[in-house]
């Protein structure tokens, strides 16, 4: 009966630690951020089991050390999801998403329920609404290939056309002409800029930065 009610106690405890990672998860993936549903969810799952097995081998030692190596390995998968830049840096909120993630699961594996989803519940929203009040313009950066002269009139008056605003532009020949594009524009220009591009006839490769 004892084993009975520990299997059913940790199983209780691995569904909800996956499942408040995966929803956690699904919001940065819904995002095409680089940590998604899986990296959450498995990140969750492992803090709680770790943390489920310190708290029960309490009558061995102290129940805490497991747990402390937990807070700090989970920082150097956050670190893994900043990408840095010239002009920016990004994967800053997938990097506390993934911290906060192994907390949930900390707090699961520790026997506290209600907690972690209030903690959920709170999160999501904080996400959710700072979404909505950000403003709209975002930065972007592409590297594209140059075949031809006209092909970089052509870019310019793509650039005039939807009205993007140049942070810095560089021209250099480097295994043929390519053209260095850093911009800010909101969502909607960017997805017609970057599908008029993909059709210019004198254009080689095309990277996003």
């Amino acid at each position: 009966m004892f084993l009975d009610s520990t299997i059913l106690d940790f199983f209780i405890k691995a569904i909800l630690a996956l499942f408040v990672g995966s929803v956690i998860g699904f919001e940065r993936e819904s995002k095409s951020k680089p940590a998604g549903v899986k990296t959450h969810a498995l990140i969750s799952f492992g803090a709680m089991i770790f943390t489920y097995i310190s708290y029960n081998m309490s009558s061995y030692g102290d129940p805490t050390r497991i747990a402390a190596q937990v807070v700090s390995g989970v920082g150097f998968l956050g670190a893994g999801t900043i990408f840095m830049s010239k002009f920016r840096v990004s994967g800053l909120t997938s990097a506390a998403t993934v911290w906060v993630c192994a907390s949930l699961g900390m707090a699961l594996g520790s026997g506290f329920i209600a907690i972690p989803l209030i903690s959920l519940t709170l999160i999501i929203s904080t996400i959710y609404i700072s979404n909505f009040l950000k403003s709209d313009i975002n930065h972007y950066a592409v590297k594209m290939e140059i075949e031809d002269w006209d092909t970089l009139k052509e870019v310019a008056a793509l650039i005039t056309q939807h009205h993007l605003k140049i942070k810095s532009k560089k021209l250099e020949r480097k295994d043929g002409l390519w053209l260095d594009l850093h911009y800010s524009t909101n969502p909607t220009n960017q997805h017609m800029f970057m599908k008029k591009l993909y059709h210019l006839d004198g254009l080689g490769q095309l990277l996003k930065i």
